[in-house]
């Protein structure tokens, strides 16, 4: 946020997403997917990964209530604790 360059990029590259021909190809994947959310997520709603999350044979859902965005960055260690068992199982 403190680079105005980085968001002026960043938000260009987002409004040009056209994403309609990947959400159509989602019940093909068949590798799995794992999405991590929050509610409070305003960039891309919780809503979006449920959505993808249905569409998708071999993909899971979880939330994190009460971060935004960087979710990642916020709470590492929560996410963590969703990602690492998920991947320990694709083992």
């Amino acid at each position: 946020m403190r680079d105005a360059a980085h968001v002026s990029g960043t938000l260009g590259m987002m409004a040009q997403w056209r994403l309609d021909g990947l959400m159509a190809r989602l019940p093909s994947l068949q590798n799995p997917v794992l999405l991590i959310a929050s509610d409070r997520d305003t960039a891309v709603p919780p809503k979006v990964s449920r959505d993808a999350v249905a569409h998708m044979p071999n993909a899971t859902y979880a939330e994190i209530a009460g971060f935004g965005h960087l979710l990642h960055e916020e709470v590492p260690d929560q996410v963590a604790a969703i990602l690492l068992p998920w991947l320990a199982a694709q083992a």
